[in-house]
């Protein structure tokens, strides 16, 4: 209890809320001990006046008033009070704030996260914020959470350069948001289809919203801006940033500085160069990549780190661009990513298709990253299921899928058997099924199942077969059927490398390339 000697009593007015609490209790805080000190004017009198978030002083006080015995830490407080410790010079209870923040954020936390952080916010920066919100967006908006977010939060989300394969997805992002309590939200629909960026919609995709009924009903007329002359709201086109990347293992013609661990792995620890191409193959860049064991993999990161997520069950990659340097996420990173994308809400979907008669698929499991989804595509007992945000519980129980390679592209499931057999499933949410539609054998002396690497663009209408070894592959234009074989071969060299003879993988992934861009330019220039 505080003391009841008015000499020890000190009035604390922090904003609209009025504490008294005992001078030889709160000297304990650093920042108290040195505002009552005698080195300081504000210890000759009784009364401090303070300006500080209301709730994280509350709960500060509440600590002080304990005895310094509990401090209740909670989610949506744990910015605010963090800042609040920081300042306090209560640094065990800003690194508490932190863990609280990383163990238990998720996406359902955003309105109440965004107005906290700030470019220079030390418990989580608006730039690793928004690098998160960018490239999850299309995740995120299929959640029930996204359907519960205040206008603020939309507004922020749609205004920022998210990594979208169509500016379409933006638009049916506000559409799903505004539906789901049309009586009240119809009116931000004009508001929120100005930050479609219309000039950067193909005439497929504008059809398709001029006749969408809500749209029609808006009253909205799109504002395009005339060649070379975008807006503000138009100048980054958002819809090209998905690319192909091939990444190849370096023989180093120079002795390794660092040891390579000595346990075994599925991964490579020697140095990578990753290759850049565009949606048509052509080489946009070029960079050699060291491997980096002490990279953090904490759930955000900023803007100058990519996660690579390619056809796997064991690891995926991250890299840092401003260092040139790489490492390995395992398997168990996604499950979680998952539950802080759908904030722990969403039940998985699950769908059940019969395998083709005669083919001889073993049972396992492969994890792949869908357009608007994390997918798990499972074989079991001669069943084919492929499930939606899968749980742990049902990623963890599977082997890894080693007879079989899939890839998803527009609603369609591709499989390669190891028979060289390539199968299109259609994916039937109506009815839960998937059903098989097409099949094409590739089989010639050219390709080995062990050797191919099986991947697509959503960006895109084509399937790519590709052998780790010759680089020699075959493309499937999904919409035709008709394919088309080819070789890659690249050209970049690096100092101390000689040519590897193989790739790693080949997959399409999502690239702030501008940012990366400036990253290699500024190192390239530190360097020079």
């Amino acid at each position: 209890m505080d003391s009841l000697d008015t000499d020890d009593q000190l009035t604390i007015v922090n904003r609209s809320t009025e504490y008294k609490i005992s001078k030889k209790l709160i000297c304990k805080v650093p920042y108290f001990e040195k505002l009552l000190s005698h080195e300081c004017l504000e210890s000759k009198e009784d009364k401090v006046v303070l300006d500080f978030d209301e709730q994280a002083f509350k709960l500060i006080m509440d600590w002080v008033r304990s005895h310094y015995a509990f401090i209740l830490i909670e989610m949506n407080h744990a910015i605010s009070l963090y800042e609040l410790a920081d300042y306090l010079g209560l640094d065990w209870i800003s690194k508490m704030c932190i863990t609280c923040f990383s163990d238990n954020f998720s996406t359902k936390n955003l309105p109440t996260v965004v107005p906290k952080v700030t470019a220079t916010s030390k418990c989580i920066t608006s730039g690793a914020l928004n690098a998160y919100i960018c490239r999850y967006f299309s995740k995120i908006v299929n959640t029930t959470v996204w359907l519960e977010y205040p206008i603020e939060t939309i507004e922020y989300i749609c205004a920022l350069d998210l990594l979208v394969y169509s500016e379409y997805q933006v638009f049916i992002a506000v559409l799903k948001w505004v539906n789901y309590k049309a009586d009240t939200r119809k009116a931000h629909l004009k508001g929120l289809l100005k930050l479609v960026r219309w000039c950067h919609l193909n005439e497929q995709d504008l059809s398709k919203i001029k006749e969408n009924e809500l749209f029609k009903s808006s009253g909205f007329e799109p504002i395009f801006c005339a060649p070379r002359k975008f807006n503000f709201n138009c100048n980054f086109n958002r819809a090209k940033q998905s690319y192909f990347v091939m990444i190849e293992k370096l023989n180093s013609t120079v002795p390794k500085q660092d040891p390579v661990p000595k346990y075994q792995s599925p991964v490579t620890y020697e140095d990578l160069r990753i290759n850049v191409l565009d949606n048509n193959m052509t080489q946009l860049f070029s960079q050699v990549i060291k491997y980096d064991g002490s990279i953090p993999l904490k759930l955000f990161h900023d803007e100058h780190v990519s996660e690579i997520f390619f056809e796997s069950k064991s690891h995926s990659l991250r890299i840092g661009w401003n260092q040139n340097k790489f490492t390995w996420v395992s398997r168990g990173h996604y499950p979680q990513l998952l539950k802080r994308i759908t904030g722990n809400f969403e039940d998985e979907t699950h769908l059940i298709g019969n395998l083709v008669p005669g083919e001889n698929f073993e049972d396992g499991s492969i994890l792949l990253e869908g357009s608007e989804n994390f997918i798990m595509i499972s074989i079991k007992k001669r069943r084919l299921h492929y499930f939606v945000r899968p749980t742990y519980e049902n990623y963890a129980k599977f082997l890894s899928l080693h007879e079989c390679k899939a890839t998803i592209l527009n609603d369609k499931l591709y499989l390669l058997s190891n028979a060289l057999d390539l199968y299109e499933f259609e994916i039937d949410f109506n009815n839960n099924a998937l059903r098989r539609t097409w099949s094409h054998c590739l089989w010639n002396d050219e390709f080995r199942f062990e050797n191919l690497l099986l991947t697509s663009n959503p960006a895109g209408d084509k399937i790519i077969c590709i052998d780790k070894l010759t680089k020699k592959f075959i493309c499937f234009d999904v919409n035709t059927k008709v394919s088309s074989k080819g070789r890659m071969i690249t050209y970049s060299y690096a100092d101390g490398y000689k040519e590897s003879n193989s790739l790693f993988t080949f997959t399409s992934t999502f690239l702030p390339l501008n940012t990366i861009r400036t990253c290699l330019n500024s190192k390239s220039n530190s360097e020079n």
